[in-house]
């Protein structure tokens, strides 16, 4: 059964990342220009780091938290908050200290009378978040990256250019899959074991709407159908960097697209 853990750093190249955004995205959908599409100005801010420079240590938060999703690589989307909590399993978390090194792509703030902090999205580019204890000891230290929104239009010529979507969770899902998008409405969900394919899915799907975090499409149909597949959603992060599919129990897994 899928149940909701919490976890201290390192714990894996995780995954199950929905964000919680400020606004309520479930209630508004969001107008998006031409302006704000995929494309980034080629002036955005960009960090290139050593494998070994992000770090977490002794530190613990929501597998739901945004952090997930900047500990897996993954965007956040500009003009969009995302709440974040966190504690230090063996330090006092009483009064950290969290920085962005790029203050122009986002801003971190804590609501007041509560042990949440806010990052405030305010243009495409990367910087450093780090977050240190009382006595200044670094905790954690990623590179956020901070990209425009997608689109209906963008968002469906990104799927399809994709070579395939490949599952980051298999301990959850119970196995090893990929999504390969044909066109805008047709998938090829795929089901694997040590590397061999066991099973091809076809996936019927639509576009629904397009909201502040993510843009979400319902599934018509599954061919062949079968008890072991019941995906019945999926949601693309805003930014093209995550697709969260759901099943009749909830979120089935992370996938992110793989190029080759």
């Amino acid at each position: 059964m899928k149940k909701k853990f919490i976890f201290g750093l390192l714990l894996f190249p995780l995954i199950l990342s929905g964000c919680d955004n400020s606004t309520n995205s479930n209630n508004s959908t969001t107008s998006q220009s031409s302006n704000s599409e995929n494309s980034q100005s080629s002036e955005m801010p960009t960090i290139s780091v050593e494998e070994d420079f992000n770090y977490t240590e002794d530190f613990s938060y929501d597998i739901y938290n945004c952090l997930t999703t900047i500990v897996n690589n993954g965007n956040l989307a500009v003009g969009n908050k995302y709440e974040i909590t966190f504690s230090f399993i063996n330090a006092d978390s009483t009064n950290p200290t969290i920085t962005s090194s790029n203050t122009s792509v986002f801003n971190v703030y804590k609501k007041e009378n509560s042990t949440t902090y806010v990052i405030d999205c305010l243009s495409a580019g990367d910087s450093i978040l780090t977050i240190k204890d009382s006595t200044g000891l670094i905790h954690f230290r990623y590179v956020v990256h901070v990209r425009n929104k997608l689109t209906k239009e963008s968002a469906a010529e990104l799927l399809v250019s994709v070579d395939y979507w490949k599952n980051t969770a298999p301990f959850w899902s119970g196995g090893d899959f990929d999504m390969i998008f044909v066109d805008e409405s047709t998938c090829y969900f795929n089901s694997y074991e040590n590397g061999t394919l066991l099973a091809q899915y076809t996936l019927t799907y639509e576009y629904v709407a397009t909201y502040d975090e993510f843009i979400t499409y319902n599934v018509i149909e599954i061919n062949p159908q079968t008890v072991d597949l019941k995906i019945t959603s999926f949601d693309l992060d805003i930014t093209g960097s995550e697709i969260r599919p759901f099943d009749n129990i909830g979120l089935f897994d992370i996938f992110v697209p793989v190029t080759k």
